[in-house]
């Protein structure tokens, strides 16, 4: 395969398994129209050094995965730092994220022991789709109810929507597409399943939860796949 090829394969599967469409990933990496994302997803155009960059901190990727150069899309050695770009991303007009996210994820050490590098990439990834998202539509950021108070809520109508198949991110209206990155949100950092209490200690649960979107590398093609989206050829 050529160089361009080689990335083209891995970009193109990138947004679908995150379920965004090419306007929504345009306007995630600063791009006038989506139509340069269709020429890279089939291999007609590189992207710039600048929105290369970007691409991996809004997906929290290796780009040397990128290019196939490495079969690890995440590591530890950059997640922190793309960790780092987050924490002061609005939750609302008198919150930012850091504020919000439990304190057993605000500690380092308390976060690569409850959560795997595919959750906190997966929070990364949200917290820069919900940026944007709330950049375009500032008046997203006036609700100041605390995320967490609606947990319950939003874990019922997460589940339903896993059990009709119908949880996807659809960017159709704003309002509801901030309610499904929250869910997701919420599901990530404070499903009570990720933590039992023992003598008032927190330990980590021995339930595994397994994140949104996981990246696998399959030897026939390198696919990513989303573990809830089922493609036509799959049984």
């Amino acid at each position: 395969m050529t160089f361009l090829k080689d990335f083209s394969m891995r970009f193109s599967i990138l947004r679908p398994a995150h379920r965004i469409s090419t306007a929504m990933l345009a306007n995630m990496l600063g791009m006038k129209t989506n139509g340069n994302i269709t020429m890279i997803e089939k291999g007609q155009c590189y992207v710039a050094l600048d929105k290369l960059n970007k691409l991996s901190e809004i997906f929290a990727i290796e780009i040397s995965w990128l290019f196939r150069q490495s079969k690890v899309p995440y590591t530890e050695n950059t997640m922190p730092r793309f960790e780092e770009i987050i924490r002061d991303f609005p939750i609302s007009k008198n919150m930012r994220f850091i504020q919000y996210a439990p304190d057993y994820y605000q500690n380092y050490e308390d976060r690569i022991k409850f959560f795997s590098l595919q959750d906190r990439a997966n929070i990364v990834f949200l917290m820069h789709y919900r940026n944007t998202l709330t950049a375009l539509h500032p008046y997203l950021l006036n609700d100041n109810t605390k995320i967490k108070e609606q947990l319950n809520t939003a874990f019922s109508k997460l589940k339903e929507k896993l059990n009709s198949g119908t949880f996807a991110f659809r960017f159709r209206n704003v309002d509801i597409e901030l309610e499904y990155i929250d869910q997701a949100l919420n599901y990530i950092l404070f499903n009570p399943k990720r933590i039992t209490q023992d003598n008032e200690n927190i330990i980590p649960s021995t339930v595994y939860i397994p994140p949104l979107y996981q990246i696998y590398d399959f030897q026939d093609g390198d696919e990513l796949r989303n573990t809830w989206y089922k493609r036509p050829n799959d049984k």
